[in-house]
């Protein structure tokens, strides 16, 4: 996928009549251009077409005792001249459509976090000095209405629950509160849920509009709502995320996913994270893909992963990570990354082979600190790039 330089324009939490109402913002229009391999079957022209979207959100935040509510409706109107939008919901192919809009309302709710303060809690073994339970439960509901079937989307609850639980850390002088437990829950229900399984699609509650393209794919034609039924939850299901700190420098981190109309779990990742102060960082996991098919009979995936932040010293750090499929016997991808930090600038050098789709890449990056927009190149080791890599 070729792009001309896209335009771009974002509105956050802009104020309205006194903060009654909050008004958001997000516009984009850019040039494409797919370019086909010599053995594809497709047989498209390779020229470049226009695709614009804009979506616009009013909120108005209400308190009622310890609950804040805030309704919305927001409208969405997508334009693209190349494929069209040509998908219903199951992914079955309708009439394409280049103009869609689609209309929601719905409501977030959070209720002011409470808590519970177990003050007997002692244990050296999991440095545990006091323990203070802390619960806020949070509520999503939206409902979508569109101009054609190909625009559809699946109106959705979710119901969270983010946990901490915090203890006391340090000397006895100095101690300070750390969370030793971050637990999150969530149950999500979907209408027209589908019948197959779909694998761990995810809904973000902060924001259940699904964008119309997806910039970020490698894909012809792309896996978005352009093409396919891949943009969002499709089924019911819960889910929950786990970091246990066992020290300031040692956590386990883990997540599920349980498809509750299928009954299965669909994805489940464990990993160990460690810091060596002060220069090393790393991270190994094993992650579990139910729902893969690579269409060559195998199915279901088990990946091990791992990576290394090593700072070689204040100039230079280097980054490596590599995931290998153990149902597949292949490796699924490895990274090399250098970065050269400057007295504001940082130059990242990245060589990348990714054996699940054949493809080697090095890649440049460059970016100023303290202003990520202009980056350019690669951006998932910016952070790397601050003043200090463990801020």
């Amino acid at each position: 996928v070729e792009e001309l330089p896209t335009a771009e324009y974002h509105l956050m939490g802009q104020s309205l009549f006194d903060d009654r109402l909050t008004f958001y913002s997000d516009n984009q229009a850019s040039r494409y251009r797919y370019r086909y391999a010599p053995d594809n079957p497709m047989d498209e022209p390779d020229e470049y077409f226009t695709f614009t979207g804009t979506r616009n959100e009013l909120d108005m935040p209400l308190t009622a005792g310890v609950v804040r509510v805030v309704p919305f409706v927001a409208g969405t109107f997508g334009y693209d001249e190349g494929t069209g939008f040509g998908t219903d919901l199951d992914e079955d192919a309708a009439e394409n459509e280049d103009a869609v809009a689609i209309g929601e309302a719905g409501v977030r709710m959070s209720a002011r976090p409470f808590w519970c303060v177990y003050p007997d809690v002692e244990s050296r073994l999991w440095d545990l000095h006091q323990l203070r339970h802390i619960i806020r439960p949070s509520i999503t509901a939206v409902s979508y209405e569109e101009t054609d079937i190909v625009a559809e989307q699946r109106d959705t609850l979710d119901f969270g629950i983010s946990q901490r639980f915090q203890t006391k850390r340090g000397p006895a002088d100095r101690r300070r509160t750390v969370d030793w437990l971050e637990w999150d829950l969530d149950f999500v229900w979907v209408g027209d849920s589908g019948d197959r399984e779909a694998g761990p699609d995810r809904f973000i509650w902060s924001e259940p509009y699904i964008p119309l393209v997806n910039r970020d794919g490698r894909v012809i034609p792309p896996l978005d709502r352009r093409t396919t039924g891949l943009f969002g939850p499709r089924q019911n299901y819960a889910s929950t995320e786990v970091v246990l700190r066992l020290t300031d420098t040692t956590s386990v981190l883990s997540d599920v996913y349980y498809d509750m109309q299928n009954g299965i779990v669909e994805q489940l990742d464990v990993g160990f994270s460690r810091l060596c102060w002060p220069n090393l960082t790393y991270y190994v996991g094993s992650r579990y893909l139910r729902n893969v098919d690579n269409t060559l009979g195998e199915k279901g995936s088990t990946a091990l992963t791992f990576a290394a932040t090593y700072i070689l010293d204040p100039r230079y750090t280097l980054v490596l990570a590599e995931q290998f499929d153990f149902d597949y016997d292949e490796n699924v991808r490895t990274d090399a990354t250098l970065i050269r930090k400057y007295h504001r600038t940082n130059l990242a050098l990245t060589f990348s082979v990714d054996e699940s789709v054949d493809e080697q890449r090095i890649v440049l990056s460059l970016w100023p600190e303290g202003v990520p927009e202009l980056a350019i190149g690669a951006r998932r080791y910016m952070d790397l790039g601050a003043s200090d890599v463990y801020q």
